[in-house]
């Protein structure tokens, strides 16, 4: 009886220690960020570009190199651990001459995009065409998208 008891002991830790104690492992989600472009600047002219992304993985930010924008090109920066709550903020920062579409997806579904063409004559002045989706900097003509990520 001694045996039984002590077995049962052991047998009940062990089923508390490794199911009773789980956890908390949040959902990870995929958010893709996306430049399509239309027109970039014709030679000679100033074509500085940057980007921001946010979130990012801290070893490896966003990069957007310049020579290779070309009418057709599209560019992408891809994040695998997105969590309910995170703010999403995606900014292009194009000098002159530029048009372009820039998309948010979240697990390959299009959540926010926004059409923009720049001045030829004001740096980094922006103008949007068109705009779908969430997007807290709506109302401005800034090269931005912004929202907070729900479930």
């Amino acid at each position: 009886m001694r045996n039984f008891i002590i077995n049962l002991l052991i047998v009940l830790s062990s089923v508390f220690v490794f199911t009773g104690c789980k956890k908390y492992q949040p959902e990870f989600h995929k958010v893709k960020f996306e430049i399509e472009f239309y027109d970039v600047p014709p030679f000679g002219s100033s074509n500085a570009l940057d980007v921001l992304c946010r979130p990012q993985y801290d070893d490896e930010p966003a990069v957007i190199h310049k020579e290779y924008a070309s009418p057709g090109y599209v560019w992408d920066y891809e994040y695998w651990q997105l969590v309910d709550g995170e703010e999403i903020k995606f900014i292009v920062n194009p000098q002159l001459y530029y048009h372009f579409t820039m998309r948010v997806y979240i697990d390959d579904s299009l959540i926010s995009e926004r059409e923009l063409v720049t001045s030829t004559v004001t740096y980094y002045s922006t103008y949007t065409l068109y705009m779908n989706g969430p997007n807290e900097d709506s109302d401005t003509e800034y090269s931005v998208i912004r929202f907070t990520y729900h479930e």
